[in-house]
C-alpha cells in the first residue's frame, strides 16, 4: 500500500472518531435541553407537586444537566503512549470504542499488520501524528459516552418519577 494510501487510511478513521465525537456532544446537549425542558414543566403554575417532589425532581434533573456539562469541559493532556484496556482479538481497528484502549505503537503495529499487512514497518511521521490525535479523540469520545450513560440514567430515572409524584399529589 503506498504512503497516500496509508495516510488516507488515517484521516479518514480521524474523520470517523470525530462523528462520534460530534454526536456524543449532541447527545449531551439533547439531554441537557430536556432536562431543561422538565424543570420548566415542574416549575408552571399550573403544575401542582409537593414542594418536597419538586426539590427531588429539581436536584435529579440539576444532577443531569451537571454530568453533561462535564462531558464539554476541555481535556488538555490525553496520554496517547499508553494503554486503556486489554486487547481482544475481535477488536475492531475502525471503532472508536475499540481504538480508545490501544497506545499509539500498539494501535499502528496493529493497523499495520491486518489492515496494511506490512508487520513491523516503521511509520511515517504524519502517519503517527494522525494515529495520535484518533487515539486522543477516541478516548475524549469515549469519556462523553461514559457521561452520556450516566446522565441518562439520572434523566430517566427522575423523567419516570414526575409522573408518580403527579399521581400522588393530584
Amino acid at each position: 500500500m503506498k504512503k497516500k494510501e496509508r495516510i488516507s487510511f488515517y484521516e479518514k478513521s480521524l474523520d470517523r472518531v470525530n462523528a462520534w465525537l460530534q454526536f456524543a456532544e449532541a447527545k449531551h446537549a439533547a439531554a441537557i435541553a430536556f432536562s431543561i425542558a422538565a424543570l420548566a414543566v415542574i416549575y408552571e403554575e399550573r403544575i401542582e407537586l409537593y414542594l418536597s417532589f419538586k426539590i427531588l425532581l429539581t436536584v435529579g434533573y440539576v444532577i443531569s444537566i451537571s454530568i453533561s456539562l462535564a462531558s464539554f469541559l476541555p481535556v488538555f493532556q490525553i496520554d496517547t503512549e499508553s494503554e486503556q484496556g486489554g486487547h481482544l482479538e475481535e477488536d475492531n481497528m475502525f471503532y472508536w470504542k475499540d481504538v480508545c484502549k490501544y497506545s499509539v505503537d500498539s494501535f499502528m503495529e496493529r493497523v499495520n499488520r491486518e489492515i496494511f499487512d506490512k508487520p513491523g514497518r516503521s511509520p511515517k511521521k504524519v502517519e503517527k501524528l494522525l494515529a495520535k490525535e484518533i487515539i486522543a479523540n477516541a478516548r475524549i469520545a469515549n469519556r462523553k459516552y461514559m457521561l452520556f450513560r450516566y446522565s441518562i440514567f439520572t434523566l430517566v430515572f427522575v423523567t419516570v418519577l414526575l409522573p408518580i409524584f403527579l399521581f400522588i399529589t393530584a
